[in-house]
């Protein structure tokens, strides 16, 4: 591996670093090493990137800001390329071209300075926009898939593709993105008088603060919700709500989450994984599925 990190010091604009701690780009803060981590500054990095990881055993990790991840205490043995230096942002009347590695909290406040809405719903998913589009993110019966109008994408082979959005697949939490690297979206945005867009970041705002812990370190929701019910009051009905293994527990804010304190590690966020599903499993013979990726 020596030799590749030498490779993409040697072809690379941006930063290479071999063993760096995935706990520190992951928002649950757990997770082992990266056997080699990229930060490409622009396409052409990217594409040098993809074409060095081909050669190993592992397909390339793409990362955003890691809050929809569940990386193992073990690490990554593989190359982990990070999009966070992608953050090109483009406002054209009511669209907007976002990079991969636009946050979301970043991308809703510049829309609304432009009097930009229906960015509202994702307010509080810490998110970037390439991770958005890859889960599919959403809440209050929206999806981010509504907005889009177009994706630009790397496929493994380093070429480039703007997909319009009636010949992409999305379903609930999912986008069928084939191997392909997004590297940003054409968003359809509203022009609104800004009392409206302040108005609904309000009540979103409020919502998930009286509901989700988000002042702790969680990936977001852990499980999808089942058809016709609602995965955390599954949890919650089990006797699970509170529960805690290590530095792993479920909030006693909302079960569907999973917060971390400093010591935790991720094989106590797996145990308790498993756990949940077992429980709820044994309680009402229903089989829940991660939302949150697991990888390692």
């Amino acid at each position: 591996m020596t030799s590749l990190v030498e490779e993409l010091n040697k072809n690379l604009k941006g930063e290479v670093k071999a063993g760096e701690l995935l706990s520190s780009h992951t928002t649950l803060k757990v997770g082992g090493p990266a056997t080699i981590m990229a930060w490409p500054e622009d396409e052409d990095d990217l594409a040098v990137c993809l074409e060095l990881a081909a050669g190993m055993p592992r397909p390339p990790l793409i990362l955003g800001n890691g809050s929809n991840l569940l990386v193992k205490d073990t690490g990554y043995q593989g190359l982990v390329i990070k999009m966070s230096r992608f953050k090109r942002l483009v406002f054209e009347e009511e669209t907007v071209y976002a990079e991969a590695g636009v946050l979301l909290p970043g991308l809703i406040n510049r829309a609304k300075e432009q009097a930009l809405g229906g960015l509202e719903f994702l307010w509080g998913v810490p998110a970037s926009t390439g991770g958005a589009v890859k889960m599919n993110a959403g809440a209050f019966n929206q999806e981010i898939a509504d907005l889009i109008i177009e994706l630009k994408f790397m496929d493994y082979q380093g070429e480039i593709s703007i997909i319009p959005r009636k010949k992409l697949d999305f379903s609930y939490r999912f986008a069928d993105i084939n191997n392909r690297v997004v590297i940003g979206g054409k968003f359809l945005l509203q022009k609104q008088p800004l009392n409206d867009i302040l108005n609904r970041l309000e009540v979103v705002k409020s919502k998930r603060l009286n509901s989700q812990p988000l002042n702790e370190r969680s990936a977001g929701s852990i499980f999808k919700n089942p058809p016709g019910k609602y995965a955390g009051q599954l949890i919650e009905a089990a006797g699970l709500k509170g529960f805690r293994l290590g530095g792993a527990g479920i909030s006693t804010k909302h079960a569907n989450f999973i917060v971390t304190t400093d010591n935790a590690t991720a094989t106590e966020v797996s145990d308790l994984i498993a756990l949940i599903k077992e429980k709820v499993k044994a309680r009402f013979d229903v089989k829940l599925e991660e939302e949150v990726s697991v990888v390692g």
